[in-house]
């Protein structure tokens, strides 16, 4: 938290220094807020939906581990109350960007230390079911230069349906800028712009006044960078302002603001004829020598000017904008402090682990101050949430009761909800009906009856919606005092299933397999060179990913190869080579089975076939064929007329 004030202290005395000493020129007032619940951290990432703004991810110097817990803060309640964090598949990260579209928050890129590498993911946050849903992810590739999409230290923005990002850093400075439209099937859709003229960056701003964004500030190759950038998304188009000025004299500050006297009249005609300002632009800023002897005429005769001459509107512009200048000169300097003491060690070649799997032991805290439970906690990178409570039985502003319970395990960056008590006499007060309510509404309904809520263990329900509250114990409508501890179940949704391995299986194994599982199966058909025919080749959902029960698991099963079809050829009246010949060109498998007589076909010939010609068969089929040897010949001692002959001449002797 040191550094957090620090920061604070800067911007406020860089403020200062930026604006006059006159009382009329003192621009807002700060006020203390209550302190953020979660641990201290650097690199954050944000958006604002509403009256709510929501804190995500980012880097504990003291440990040197990325977060992934998300917390929001209330500003008509002044409290802090931790959301659900990013889901087991989202990397932890710091230097990630954050922009709101509509009703839902996206936290986008970052660095993971894990996989030392940059990211482009994007994962949307739903305050409604205080859930997470992984998005599309920022479209990566190269041109043969800069590695595009993923990256760290980017900024955003979101104006009106869609969400903005653009620049970082991730081994090269970037300035492309991406357009993000949620609306494009169930992930959302990242499309290229163009037009942003402005120098690569790591670590700008953005900020949206009246649905215009302003980007400004960052570093480019260890130099700050002053150029200074508003985008209209009614048009599509960049306009290039002007730069920031490091500079915090009162006289300085009138000067700046004389030679924008006109500002509102000029900005006007020069906006509405684009040619004729890019021609002044590039007269002005083309001509170095012309331009530095104006700006030395205007510094040498500021003395002459006066601030009753300033338009009001504009003076208040030029303000605003100064603070923004100083806001950035202050978290470039915290950026450079924090290098040096080793703070933002996020690049790659870094050897810390992501460690939010370790698990702690949570200490008691009960009978202790909100300050002391607050400095215990820390010791074990462990957050507190804190709500009041009546007690007969424990002192005004010691701590009740505690949830999660001392000595239970859980993984670091947790918070852990703590009672004080109000040194109030506890009352009698009934159980509100909250089963059905979201976990949110019935935290409220039943802090209202002055009851500390307890989390249980969730469960499955088919019933119940996830996120709403399955059951209450003391039961609803139950007498009990005020202060006592309301232990709330909350939904998990429908109980997944777990998908099993489908491939290698038979089709009545895969089924038998799904209807376990409480699954259900569609299987088609297709052919496969290296799948024997009847068993699954592959799945449409990959095993052991968990879906709702019922869900339809689709699968292929293999008809084996694919089947080449080919005509068989005529042999007749072919001799044997030719009918080799004939078979083999079709793709078929000769095969000679001998000769026999014929008084039809010559010697020599094919005369039978064990296929007809001109039938279809699959490619490879083993044809047989017969060749004749010809008309059969006469038997010599089977003559009639020799016998009778020779007998007779016998019979005559």
């Amino acid at each position: 938290m040191k550094k957090l004030q620090l920061l604070l202290v800067s911007i406020a005395m860089l403020s200062m220094f930026s604006c006059s000493d006159d009382d009329d020129d003192t621009l807002g007032v700060w006020y203390r807020r209550s302190d953020f619940d979660g641990v201290a951290r650097t690199d954050a990432a944000g958006f604002t939906i509403g009256n709510v703004g929501y804190l995500c991810t980012g880097y504990r110097g003291s440990t040197k581990d990325r977060l992934k817990d998300c917390w929001a803060y209330d500003i008509e309640a002044n409290s802090w109350t931790q959301c659900t964090s990013m889901p087991d598949a989202a990397p932890a990260r710091n230097a990630a960007t954050g922009f709101a579209v509509g009703t839902k928050g996206y936290i986008a890129t970052g660095y993971d230390a894990t996989k030392k590498d940059y990211l482009n993911d994007c994962w949307q946050y739903d305050p409604a079911t205080n859930s997470w849903k992984e998005m599309a992810s920022i479209p990566d590739g190269t041109d043969g230069t800069n590695i595009y999409g993923k990256r760290y230290y980017a900024l955003s923005f979101g104006i009106g349906q869609y969400g903005y990002l653009g620049t970082g850093y991730n081994d090269n400075y970037q300035k492309d800028f991406w357009k993000f439209d949620p609306s494009v099937g169930d992930k959302g859709e990242w499309t290229a712009m163009s037009g942003f003229g402005g120098q690569k960056r790591m670590g700008g701003m953005a900020f949206v006044i009246d649905d215009i964004a302003y980007i400004c500030g960052g570093e480019n190759n260890g130099s700050d960078v002053t150029d200074f950038w508003c985008f209209n998304p009614a048009t599509g188009t960049w306009k290039e302002l002007r730069e920031l000025y490091d500079k915090s004299d009162d006289d300085y500050d009138d000067d700046y603001e004389d030679d924008y006297d006109d500002y509102d009249d000029r900005r006007r005609s020069r906006y509405d004829d684009d040619d004729d300002y890019d021609d002044r632009r590039r007269s002005r800023y083309d001509d170095d020598d012309d331009y530095d002897d104006r700006r030395k005429d205007r510094y040498d005769d500021r003395n002459r000017r006066k601030k009753n001459e300033v338009n009001k509107d504009t003076k208040k512009i030029m303000k605003i904008l100064m603070v923004v200048a100083g806001v950035v000169i202050a978290l470039l300097i915290m950026f450079l402090v924090g290098n040096a003491v080793g703070v933002f060690k996020g690049g790659k070649g870094t050897t810390t682990q992501q460690t939010d799997s370790e698990m702690v032991k949570v200490p008691d805290v009960t009978g202790k101050t909100y300050e002391e439970a607050q400095k215990e906690l820390n010791k074990y990178d462990l957050g507190i949430h804190k709500s009041t409570a009546p007690s007969d039985t424990v002192e005004k502003g010691k701590i009740i009761s505690q949830d999660p319970a001392d000595g239970k395990k859980v993984k670091k960056h947790t918070t852990v909800n703590v009672v004080i008590s109000s040194g109030e006499e506890a009352k009698m007060t009934t159980i509100p009906n909250v089963v059905g309510m979201s976990e949110a509404n019935a935290e409220k309904a039943l802090q209202a009856k002055n009851l500390v809520v307890k989390k249980g263990d969730p469960v499955y329900s088919d019933d119940v919606e996830q996120g709403e509250v399955v059951s209450v114990s003391p039961s609803e409508g139950a007498e009990v005092k005020e202060g006592t501890t309301v232990t709330l179940v909350i939904s998990k949704g429908n109980q997944p299933a777990t998908v099993p391995k489908l491939t290698g299986k038979s089709q009545s194994d895969a089924e038998a397999a799904l209807s376990q599982a409480g699954l259900s199966g569609n299987a088609t058909e297709d052919y496969s060179d290296t799948v024997e025919k009847g068993l699954v080749i592959s799945q449409d959902t990959d095993a052991g990913k968990e879906v709702s029960k019922g869900t339809t698991i689709g699968y292929v099963v293999s008809k084996g190869p694919k089947m080449t079809v080919v005509t068989v050829p005529d042999l007749s009246y072919k001799d044997q080579n030719t009918a080799e010949k004939l078979l083999k060109q079709a793709g078929l498998t000769p095969e000679y089975i001998g000769e026999d007589y014929s008084d039809e076909y010559p010697e020599g010939q094919v005369f039978y076939q064990s296929v007809s010609s001109g039938t279809q068969v699959e490619k490879g089929t083993t044809v047989q064929y017969m060749v004749s040897k010809g008309s059969q010949p006469s038997d010599p001692d089977s003559g009639d007329s020799g016998n009778d002959s020779g007998t007779e001449e016998n019979t005559n002797q």
